[in-house]
C-alpha cells in the first residue's frame, strides 16, 4: 500500500494534487486475505480549493457500496468521489463529499472489486455471514490505521456511509464499533442512502409505490386481473413473514411479478430509476450509464499501476456473483433490527431516499422506520404523523375487488429541504434519528445529484451554510426553486 502516482492517471490534472493526497493498496484481514481501498485526504491548504477551510475538524466518511459483491469503486468514481469517469480514458473533478470530508472506500467483502483471497484458497474464503464480514471490516479498520496511526490522531469523527445492500453491512459493523474502545468515541453517524435494511418488510412497498407512480392503475378494469394477483403474492408475503427462510423468496417475488406483468414487450422499467427503461428481464443491470467507462477506466493497466493493484491481479468488475452466491443473512439479524441500539447509543441514524428508486423505495424505509425504531421513539417520547391520504376523495373511486389505494401511510414530513436555495427535498427529524425524501433521485443519489447530496452530510454534521429547511408556514416562494427533473441488476444484486 502505497500513495497514488497520479501521473499515470489518464486525464488527471496536476492541479488537483494541490489539495488532496491520495492513498490506495491492501490491508490485510486474514492470513490469506486483504481487502483493497482507495482514500482520498484533503491538504492543509484546502481553503484555497473551496473544501472545507478547518482542516483539522474535517470528519472521515467510510463507504461501502452494496450487493453483497459490488464494488466501492462505484461510490468513488460515480457517486460522491472528487474523482469522476467522463469517458474510458478521461476523468473530471467531481463536485461531492470531498468538499466537506476525507473519504475512505473499501472493497468487501473478500472478493469483491480488487479485493482478493490466495490464490490457493477455496472458495471457503468467501465470507457466509453478515457476522463473518463484519468482524473482516472491523479488522480492516484496525490494520489500516495501525499503517496510518496520523489518520487516527487525526480524526474526531468518524461517519460510516453506504446504500443498498450497505444497509446490512453498516448496522452490523456499526454494532461492533459501538463495543469498541478504540472507536466507540470517534464513530459520530451512519448514513444510509436507499438502505436495504428488512428486505421482506421492505417488500410490502412494491405495490403501493407502484400505485403512486402510476405503474399500476388500480382503476382499470383491464389491469384487474394483475393486480389481484400481485395483490395475493402481496399477501403470502405478509403471512410469511416470520416463517424462516421462506419469507425472503416469496417476497422477491412481489416486484418480479410486477415487473413481467407491467412490461412493454422486450421493454420493462429501470428498478433503481423509474423514469428509465430498459430491456427485459434486465430491468436496470445496464445502468448507471457510465458503467461501461468506469470498468474500462478502472481495468486500464496505467490505472492498475497508478493504484498499487498487481497487473495479474485480473480485471475489475462492479458485482462478484460468486461473493453474492456464498453470501447469506439466514442466521444473522437483519440491519433494521440493530436500528434502536444504535440510536440509543448516541449515534446519529440518517436514512436517506432517492425518491425514483423502486427496488430501495422510500416507503420502505418508512415502514422500517415504524417497525424498528419504535422502542427509540417511544422511550423519547417521539411520534410519527401520518399523511391523510384519502381525506379529500371519494374512499369507492380508490377501491377495485376490495384493494385500496395503498395499504402503507405515508409520513408526514416536517420541513422542506432546499440546498444552495433549490427545493431538494423534504427532510423527517426525530431525536438521533433522520430521514430525508430527495427528489429527482435515483437509487444512487450521488450518481444523480452530486453537488445536492453534500447536504445530506451537512445535515448529518449539522453544517446549514448551505443547507436549510423550511417549516410548512415559512416555505419560500418555489416556482423558480425546484430542480429541474432529468429524465435520464435484478437478481438481489444491490449497489
Amino acid at each position: 500500500m502505497a500513495s497514488v502516482n497520479t501521473t499515470l492517471f489518464p486525464g488527471y490534472s496536476p492541479s488537483w494534487d494541490d489539495c488532496m493526497d491520495m492513498n490506495s493498496g491492501f490491508i490485510p484481514v486474514t492470513d490469506d486475505d486483504s481487502l483493497f481501498f482507495w482514500s482520498f485526504h484533503a491538504k492543509n491548504n484546502s481553503s484555497s480549493n473551496n473544501l472545507s477551510s478547518n482542516n483539522s475538524s474535517r470528519p472521515l466518511v467510510i463507504w461501502l457500496n452494496g450487493g453483497p459483491g459490488c464494488s466501492s469503486m462505484d461510490g468513488a468514481l460515480m457517486e460522491i468521489g472528487p474523482l469522476r469517469v467522463v469517458d474510458d480514458t478521461t476523468i473530471n473533478w467531481n463536485i461531492g463529499w470531498f468538499e466537506r470530508s476525507d473519504l475512505l472506500f473499501i472493497d468487501q467483502p473478500i472478493g469483491t472489486g480488487f479485493s482478493f483471497m490466495n490464490s490457493n484458497s477455496n472458495s471457503n474464503n468467501f465470507d457466509t455471514s453478515l457476522e463473518q464480514s463484519s468482524l473482516h471490516l472491523l479488522t480492516f479498520l484496525e490494520n489500516y490505521f495501525n499503517k496510518f496511526p496520523d489518520q487516527y490522531n487525526n480524526y474526531n469523527s468518524l461517519i460510516i456511509a453506504g446504500e443498498s445492500y450497505a444497509g446490512q453491512y453498516i448496522p452490523h459493523l456499526t454494532n461492533l464499533l459501538i463495543d469498541s474502545p478504540r472507536f466507540k468515541h470517534k464513530l459520530k453517524a451512519i448514513m444510509l442512502g436507499n438502505a436495504w435494511l428488512d428486505p421482506p418488510l421492505q417488500s410490502l412497498s412494491y405495490i403501493p409505490f407502484a400505485i403512486d407512480n402510476g405503474i399500476i392503475d388500480i382503476k382499470s378494469p383491464e389491469q384487474e386481473k394483475k393486480v389481484t394477483n400481485l395483490m395475493q403474492l402481496q399477501q403470502s408475503c405478509q403471512n410469511n413473514q416470520n416463517t424462516e427462510n421462506s419469507a425472503n423468496q416469496i417476497c422477491d417475488n412481489i416486484l418480479l411479478k410486477l415487473l413481467s406483468s407491467y412490461r412493454d414487450h422486450n421493454k420493462c422499467i429501470n428498478v433503481y430509476d423509474i423514469n428509465k427503461i430498459d430491456n427485459y428481464p434486465a430491468c436496470g443491470n445496464n445502468w448507471p450509464e457510465i458503467l461501461p467507462s468506469t470498468t474500462n477506466f478502472l481495468n486500464l493497466p496505467n490505472v492498475k499501476s497508478a493504484l498499487n493493484i498487481p497487473i495479474e491481479l485480473g480485471n475489475w468488475k462492479e458485482c462478484n456473483n460468486d461473493v453474492h452466491s456464498h453470501f447469506t443473512t439466514d442466521n444473522d439479524k437483519t440491519g433494521a433490527e440493530l436500528l434502536n441500539h444504535i440510536l440509543n447509543n448516541g449515534i446519529k441514524v440518517n436514512l436517506f431516499s432517492g425518491v425514483n428508486d423502486m427496488i430501495c423505495n422510500y416507503l420502505g424505509s418508512e415502514l422500517v422506520i415504524k417497525k424498528h425504531t419504535i422502542d427509540y421513539l417511544n422511550s423519547n417520547n417521539l411520534s410519527i404523523i401520518h399523511q391523510n391520504e384519502n381525506e379529500n376523495e371519494n374512499e369507492n373511486e380508490n377501491n377495485i375487488n376490495g384493494i385500496t389505494k395503498r395499504d402503507i401511510e405515508k409520513f408526514q414530513m416536517d420541513n422542506q429541504w432546499y440546498h444552495n436555495d433549490k427545493l431538494s427535498g423534504s427532510i423527517w427529524n426525530r431525536g438521533n434519528l433522520s430521514y430525508i425524501q430527495i427528489y429527482n433521485a435515483s437509487h444512487m443519489v450521488p450518481y444523480d445529484l452530486s453537488e445536492t447530496s453534500i447536504g445530506l452530510l451537512d445535515l448529518t454534521l449539522n453544517d446549514d451554510i448551505k443547507t436549510h429547511t423550511y417549516t410548512r408556514s415559512t416555505i419560500p416562494n418555489e416556482n423558480n426553486e425546484k430542480e429541474d427533473k432529468d429524465p435520464h441488476k435484478i437478481h438481489n444484486i444491490l449497489h
